[in-house]
């Protein structure tokens, strides 16, 4: 076996173990009309359908949300990797492939809604992700927003991250693997035409691996992701916090 696969093979097999430790998405205090959509069990047991390592297969469908008072909205695989892509494994969704780089491209997510809360104004995602090679998003890039089929490609207005080591270390860089916990919220109040759609598309790293998701939606605009002050007067050992303006 060649030194790249034997680096793969070690590297997946981290994604197969199932020990990873989670930074589960927390409940989101918003106001006015509330909608929650969110996705954990994102296994090969729950979804045995969805291909095999390394995830070279399109998904028959998407993945519908299925935590308890979910709504529904969907989480669907959009491209993979000339290698192979995101799959259900036994842990979570892993972006397959054998890449031995940092930062190799492992596909791209999408989470929609075609039926989201009426007259929106925020959206809150959450995701638990774990990290490859010290990376989690390929090039680093977080999810952004579209909306009503359209080609936006909206940053989040606020957003935040917190990191959990998983007890595993990455066998290229010798380094504590982590659970990173995502918070991004977009304020959609300035947005005049009604929405009747969304979708927030994201890309991981190979041998990255998403864990659960959540996403809480209002007709009111309240601020849950707080400022950098804020957050650390919370105590929440956030290691980065990052205000983004449209």
């Amino acid at each position: 076996m060649s030194h790249l696969r034997i680096l793969a093979a070690a590297t997946a097999s981290l994604a197969l173990s199932g020990s990873f430790a989670s930074a589960a998405p927390q409940p989101v205090a918003l106001s006015g009309v509330i909608s929650t959509d969110g996705w954990t069990g994102l296994t090969s047991a729950n979804y045995p359908g969805y291909g095999a390592f390394p995830g070279a297969s399109d998904w028959p469908g998407p993945i519908g949300s299925n935590t308890a008072g979910s709504g529904d909205a969907d989480l669907d695989r959009l491209a993979g990797n000339p290698q192979g892509g995101p799959i259900p494994l036994s842990a979570g969704i892993y972006f397959g492939g054998f890449g031995s780089t940092a930062n190799t491209f492992g596909g791209t997510l999408s989470i929609s809604d075609a039926t989201p809360t009426a007259d929106l104004k925020t959206v809150v995602l959450q995701l638990d992700i774990t990290e490859s090679f010290g990376h989690a998003f390929y090039n680093d890039g977080l999810p952004t927003l579209s909306y009503n089929n359209g080609t936006q490609s909206l940053p989040a207005t606020f957003t935040g991250l917190t990191q959990t080591p998983t007890g595993s270390n990455d066998p290229v860089l010798g380094t504590s693997i982590y659970s990173d916990l995502f918070r991004l919220q977009w304020d959609l109040s300035d947005v005049t035409t009604p929405i009747t759609s969304y979708a927030i598309r994201f890309s991981g790293v190979q041998h990255a691996q998403l864990i659960d998701a959540q996403v809480d939606t209002s007709n009111t605009f309240t601020q849950v992701v707080p400022e950098p002050a804020s957050l650390a007067l919370a105590g929440l050992g956030a290691l980065a916090l990052l205000r983004r303006r449209r």
